[in-house]
């Protein structure tokens, strides 16, 4: 049986205030109101997305990406998969835990 790791909450707490500031800048400069209503996002590798909240790589896969709280990738959800998530999901999720606004 696999463990899940939970995050203290002070941690947590920190992170997602990192993650804030960062997506703040990224929400300036990235986000356009789509044409059709519909966004969806480019595809972004888990090293993408630790570098656009601004945490290491080896955290984002060990205990971020177990949180109930953080989006599921979209591809490859199988272990050892390639797990690609949606820019927009990853957006969403900072500005919902205090990210961009």
């Amino acid at each position: 049986m696999t463990e899940i790791a939970v995050l203290p909450k002070d941690e947590l707490k920190r992170m997602l205030e990192k993650a804030a500031a960062r997506g703040a800048e990224l929400a300036l400069r990235s986000i356009n109101p789509p044409e059709n209503g519909v966004m969806t996002g480019k595809p972004l590798s888990a090293k993408e997305v630790a570098e656009m909240i601004g945490v290491p790589y080896n955290r984002l896969m060990t205990k971020l990406i177990n949180q109930p709280h953080f989006p599921k990738p979209y591809l490859g959800t199988g272990k050892g998969q390639r797990k690609l998530w949606r820019e927009s999901d990853i957006l969403q999720w900072m500005t919902r835990f205090g990210g961009a606004k």
